[in-house]
C-alpha cells in the first residue's frame, strides 16, 4: 500500500466512542473502510476480569479483531510490547508499519505532555501513530481524544510505553494496524441484528470466538448493575475509593450506551431507519443514567441519588425490552 493514497484528515472526532474507537475509525476512515459497518454490536455481558472491580460491564460479545475480519474481511494485526527489554524492538517495528500507514499504541497518559492529565494519573490510553522523523527525533501523533495532532518525542513514547509496563495493572503495551479488503464480504444485516437479539435474551448462540469467561449476558445484566450499584452507594468505603467504584461503573455502562449508538448507525446504512431511531434514543436514555452517576461523583451525595439512579436504571431495562420485542416482529418472524 503506498501512503500517498491514505486519505488524510488530522482529527477525527465523535462524542460517541472511546479513545480506542477512535483511533480505530481513524486508521478505518485512511483506509477507505466504511465505518458505518464497523461497530455492529450491542449486547450486554458481565464478564470476570483482574480489573480492580473483577467485573467488566460490556455491550461486546464478539472479539473485535475477529468479527472486523469474519465480518468486514478487515485484518487486525496485534503486536504486544510485555516488558521493557521489548521497547526498542516495538518502536522499530512501530518505524516499519508508519512507512506504509499510521497504527494505535496503547500509552500511559500520565507521559504525555499535552494532556491535561500530565503527571497527574496513570490510565491507560490509546493514540494514533502517523509517522517517524527519524533525524529530529520525533513521531507525528494525533490524538483524536483530547483533539491533538502534533510532534511528541520518541523519547516520550518510549517512556509512556514504559509507564504501561510499570504502573498500569495487569497491562502490556499494545499496537496494532489494519490490512483492508481484497474483496468486501456481503454483511447480512439481519443475521446481526438475529445475534444481537439471542445474546439480549441470554439464547444459545455461538460465540466461541469470543474468549472470555462470562458470568451474565442479556436482560439478566440490568440485577447485576442494580445490586452492583446499592453495593457500592451503601458500602463503608473511604469516599475516595467509592468514588473510584462509581467511576469505573460509569465507565462500563458508557460503553454500552455508545454501542446503542454505534449500532444505529450499522442499522442506518442498511436501512433500518425505525430501529436506528430508536437505537439512537437507547443511547440517550443510557446516557441518561450515566449522567446520574457522574452527578453522584461530583456532588458527592451517593446515598440521596440511590433512588433517581435505580428509577433510570428500570427505564433503560424497559426501553431493552421494547426495542427487542421490535426486532422480534419487524425482523425475526
Amino acid at each position: 500500500m503506498n501512503k500517498d493514497n491514505l486519505i488524510d484528515f488530522k482529527i477525527y472526532r465523535n462524542n460517541f466512542q472511546s479513545c480506542f474507537q477512535l483511533v480505530l475509525t481513524a486508521i478505518s476512515k485512511r483506509l477507505g473502510i466504511n465505518t458505518d459497518i464497523i461497530w455492529k454490536q450491542a449486547g450486554l455481558l458481565v464478564f470476570k476480569t483482574d480489573k480492580m472491580e473483577l467485573y467488566e460491564i460490556s455491550p461486546y460479545y464478539r472479539r473485535l479483531r475477529n468479527d472486523l475480519n469474519d465480518s468486514n474481511g478487515v485484518k487486525f494485526i496485534e503486536n504486544t510490547i510485555n516488558n521493557p527489554l521489548e521497547i526498542e524492538e516495538g518502536i522499530n517495528r512501530m518505524i516499519d508499519v508508519t512507512q506504509k500507514q499510521s497504527l494505535g499504541v496503547s500509552l500511559d497518559i500520565y507521559e504525555l505532555p499535552y494532556c491535561m492529565y500530565h503527571h497527574v494519573n496513570h490510565t491507560l490510553h490509546m493514540i494514533e501513530i502517523i509517522h517517524f522523523n527519524l533525524e529530529q527525533g520525533t513521531v507525528l501523533i494525533s490524538d483524536h481524544y483530547y483533539n491533538y495532532h502534533g510532534e511528541i518525542e520518541i523519547e516520550v513514547l518510549k517512556n509512556s510505553i514504559n509507564s504501561v509496563l510499570e504502573n498500569v495493572l495487569s497491562e502490556a503495551c499494545v499496537f496494532y494496524y489494519l490490512i483492508p479488503p481484497k474483496n468486501i464480504p456481503e454483511i447480512d444485516p439481519r443475521r446481526i441484528l438475529e445475534e444481537n437479539y439471542k445474546i439480549m435474551l441470554d439464547s444459545t448462540i455461538n460465540i466461541g470466538s469470543l474468549d472470555k469467561e462470562f458470568d451474565v449476558r442479556g436482560l439478566k445484566t440490568f440485577q447485576f448493575i442494580e445490586e452492583k450499584l446499592k453495593e457500592i452507594i451503601f458500602s463503608n468505603d473511604l469516599p475516595k475509593q467509592k468514588e473510584n467504584r462509581l467511576e469505573y461503573m460509569y465507565d462500563n455502562l458508557k460503553e454500552v450506551a455508545n454501542s446503542r449508538y454505534s449500532f444505529s448507525l450499522f442499522l442506518d446504512a442498511y436501512g433500518y431507519k425505525n430501529l436506528a431511531s430508536k437505537y439512537r434514543d437507547l443511547n440517550q436514555r443510557w446516557t441518561v443514567l450515566t449522567n446520574l452517576i457522574l452527578l453522584c461523583i461530583v456532588k458527592n451525595n451517593v446515598e440521596n441519588m440511590y433512588e433517581r439512579i435505580m428509577l433510570k436504571l428500570y427505564k433503560v431495562k424497559s426501553a431493552e425490552e421494547d426495542i427487542l420485542n421490535l426486532i422480534k416482529h419487524e425482523v425475526i418472524i
